[in-house]
């Protein structure tokens, strides 16, 4: 068991809505430390003007994210009773198939996961497990305000419905589950590692709009609401062709290029002069994605040049040029970034691999003349993905 939580950190979000906050730190302090786990406590703001219960999850899940080293797992305690109380309140606002699946199991989030093992658990049963072992917790007072949707649920609608049907909790997380299994389906029926204008155009009116928000699962960006779908299904099937159609909805822009639809994340502007160095990690965090390099046999970027010279990452500053493998004279970089279509808004956020100054690659395009490796040489598979890729589009 030691060696299990020597594995295992803990984070307690302190939301700065309680004058008890101090002392809810110190109760997880001395719980970690009894079990010999590390406890990161972290301090947020929450924006109370959007609705208290919405704000302080999202400011507790973007510390997650903030802390998460990759391939981590945030773990939580949600349990049946947990479950059931969100499909009631995803029925109160009209959801679809995807929403009603609730909350699920493990699904990927930031860098890693968000695992959530207990959703099988009644929370009787969690509790009364804890009473026996003389694990004691704090009841947050705003579990007890009615005011707030979930506790309503949880005070007000469940116990009736309890009476009437003693299993209903667990009935209603069972139910959630056979959403998650159909969504699961639609997901197959509809997804595709790319989507087309055309693609779209062509379905029948009805499958337009769950094939979007399939797609955008697909590469795990969160759905916008249905009248939001419905106008993003409008404009990328049937914009003009020389038309570029561009829709924000949250942190999120989905854009149409070349009738291609591509979304993206927010990401800071990169600044002229921006450089990073690179020492030969196979990962490395950059402002609007992340590069990657995987060892490899008789192709890619030269694994010995790229150690033994000055290799840096940079971004376009305009009027670059270059040597393809093969080629005998140079061309510019701008005309190679639209031949492979590569859409005009990432341009400037794809990374230039540079060595010794010189430019070298291009991730997932291009290994330039004189920085290939030789046959049976041990290479270097460049790639880039963007904010809301998916890592399994990138290796082929």
């Amino acid at each position: 068991m030691r060696g299990f939580l020597n594995d295992v950190r803990a984070l307690h979000v302190d939301h700065g809505l309680h004058p008890d906050a101090g002392h809810w730190a110190r109760h997880c302090r001395e719980n970690a430390d009894r079990l010999g786990v590390l406890l990161q406590v972290c301090r947020v703001s929450v924006a109370r003007a959007q609705g208290v219960e919405a704000a302080a999850r999202e400011a507790r899940y973007r510390a997650f994210a903030e802390v998460m080293a990759p391939g981590e797992g945030v773990v939580t305690a949600h349990h049946q009773d947990d479950q059931a109380e969100t499909l009631v309140l995803r029925l109160m606002r009209g959801a679809g198939v995807a929403g009603l699946a609730s909350m699920q199991a493990a699904r990927p989030f930031a860098n890693g996961w968000l695992l959530r093992p207990l959703l099988d658990v009644p929370g009787a049963l969690l509790k009364g497990w804890l009473e026996e072992r003389g694990v004691s917790w704090i009841d947050d007072p705003m579990n007890c305000d009615p005011h707030l949707d979930r506790i309503y649920v949880r005070q007000h609608v469940l116990p009736l419905l309890q009476a009437r049907w003693p299993a209903a909790t667990r009935l209603l997380a069972r139910a959630a589950k056979h959403q998650a299994q159909a969504a699961r389906a639609l997901d197959g029926m509809y997804c595709a590692k790319e989507l087309t204008s055309t693609a779209l155009a062509a379905m029948a009116p009805a499958e337009r709009v769950p094939a979007l928000r399939a797609w955008l699962r697909a590469n795990a960006v969160p759905s916008p609401s249905a009248r939001k779908l419905a106008e993003m299904v409008r404009q990328m099937a049937e914009a003009r062709r020389d038309k570029n159609p561009a829709i924000r909805f949250g942190r999120h822009c989905l854009r149409r290029y070349r009738g291609t639809l591509y979304v993206e994340r927010d990401a800071p502007n990169i600044q002229p002069g921006t450089r990073y160095a690179w020492r030969g990690e196979a990962r490395l965090e950059l402002p609007a994605g992340v590069f990657w390099a995987k060892r490899c046999t008789g192709e890619g970027l030269d694994e010995r040049l790229a150690h033994s010279c000055h290799a840096e990452l940079r971004f376009r500053e305009g009027g670059e040029r270059c040597r393809l493998s093969g080629a005998k004279t140079t061309r510019s970089l701008k005309s190679l970034l639209q031949e492979w279509g590569i859409p005009p808004w990432e341009r400037q956020r794809l990374p230039l691999v540079y060595l010794d100054g010189q430019l070298a690659a291009v991730p997932g395009y291009a290994v330039f003349h004189g920085f290939g490796v030789p046959p049976r040489g041990i290479g270097l598979r460049l790639r880039w993905q963007r904010y809301g890729q998916a890592e399994d589009t990138l290796w082929g």
